[in-house]
């Protein structure tokens, strides 16, 4: 018998991880010594399970997280910054915290619906404040007043509104007025992602797209209208390119992307690659620690800020043995969103997984939530006794 019934406590954490998705762009605001706003919620978050709940419920996405957490944490014995893999360590932790409250939630598919919504009006909510409060700074679209953000990685916060936007505009059991509104709403996101002059973000706006389309329950009668999506975001291009900037565009050129060497990160990776031969079987296999990366380059005379590629500066820092738990995390969780069905975070997951070629995600909220919702999103389906996942 399916679960249609809310407890006391879970309809509470479902209220509250609502209000922390929904507020994901606070993410970006630095409150000192305690990190983000954002981080605060989470305090909250997990001070609510504790108070009404503590039910925990073990999966192998958790337990993931928690190994990557004491690994970190051990790193510390070895690492040639402390600093950084310390700030690394809690960010991990916290986390595996919010994954175990999230592991003792049972929401029912309302519910679910319900937080999907939360994650749909983030991307809203980003949207807004790069229109209204962003600057613009050689014609690409950022956020550095009270929400600081990188144009590359705001992307990803539109990537749950992207998602949503183009399920509701294919979705035939809509009304038609709707569908039109939510085609608009996806242009307008996909418009947004373009502004702000990521190339990278575009190509996981591009991955994610395709996944969403042709990985959902539509047929292939349904194509044209992907190709229509396609044109309208053309011609909105194309009529507003004296407004986008010849800069803009000439970003997303095969000859600027050639001329700049993918803005200098061809340069970085293969730097990346002699230091990695270079290195001895001890730092091969455990590396430098967390949060080092700046260090190893300057201790090999090269100079970097970020590794722009998560997974190269992941294998760089902490070797080849958290590369593997790390990457296998990443498509466990993948495996399993492919295993549910679910459209909305296996589409999410390759986007971020793409994104992640091209930036340093190692705390990217966007991620942390959607495998927050994928978690609960597993016990969601177990309850109902519909199937059972490994």
């Amino acid at each position: 018998m399916g679960k249609n019934y809310l407890t006391k406590h879970d309809w509470i954490l479902g209220r509250a991880f609502f209000i922390y998705f929904l507020l994901l762009p606070l993410g970006t605001v630095n409150i000192g010594e305690l990190g983000s706003m954002l981080k605060l919620f989470a305090i909250a978050l997990v001070a609510i399970w504790l108070l009404t709940n503590r039910k925990i419920d073990i999966s192998r996405i958790v337990v993931l997280q928690f190994l990557i957490a004491l690994f970190m944490s051990l790193s510390l014995l070895w690492t040639i910054n402390v600093e950084g893999t310390l700030t690394r360590t809690i960010s991990n932790i916290s986390f595996a915290a919010l994954l175990l409250v999230a592991s003792g939630t049972h929401l029912n598919k309302n519910m679910m619906l319900f937080l999907k919504k939360g994650l749909f009006l983030s991307s809203i909510v980003t949207a807004l404040l790069m229109i209204f409060w962003g600057t613009v700074v050689d014609n690409r679209l950022f956020l550095d007043s009270v929400v600081i953000e990188d144009p590359n990685y705001l992307c990803g916060y539109l990537l749950f509104g992207i998602v949503s936007s183009l399920e509701n505009s294919i979705d035939k059991n809509m009304r038609r007025s709707k569908r039109v509104f939510h085609l608009c709403l996806l242009v307008f996101f996909i418009l947004t992602a373009f502004l702000t002059g990521s190339r990278g973000g575009m190509i996981a706006v591009i991955a994610t797209i395709i996944c969403a389309y042709f990985f959902s329950n539509h047929t292939v009668t349904d194509v044209p209208k992907l190709i229509v999506t396609i044109g309208v975001f053309g011609a909105v291009v194309y009529c507003f390119q004296d407004f986008l900037g010849a800069s803009l565009l000439n970003r997303f050129s095969a000859d600027t992307l050639i001329n700049t060497t993918g803005s200098g990160r061809f340069v970085l990776w293969s730097n990346a690659i002699l230091i990695l031969k270079e290195n001895d079987i001890v730092h091969t296999l455990f590396g430098y620690g967390a949060g080092s990366i700046r260090e190893i380059y300057n201790g090999n005379f090269y100079t970097t800020f970020v590794m722009h590629n998560i997974y190269i500066e992941v294998l760089l820092e902490n070797g080849i043995i958290f590369f593997i738990i790390y990457l296998y995390q990443i498509l466990y969780n993948i495996h399993i969103s492919y295993k549910l069905k679910d459209n909305f975070t296996f589409s999410l997951l390759i986007g971020v997984f793409v994104l992640g070629l091209s930036l340093s995600l190692y705390a990217f909220k966007v991620y942390w939530n959607i495998v927050l919702y994928l978690v609960m999103l597993l016990n969601c389906e177990r309850d109902t006794n519909i199937k059972h996942i490994n």
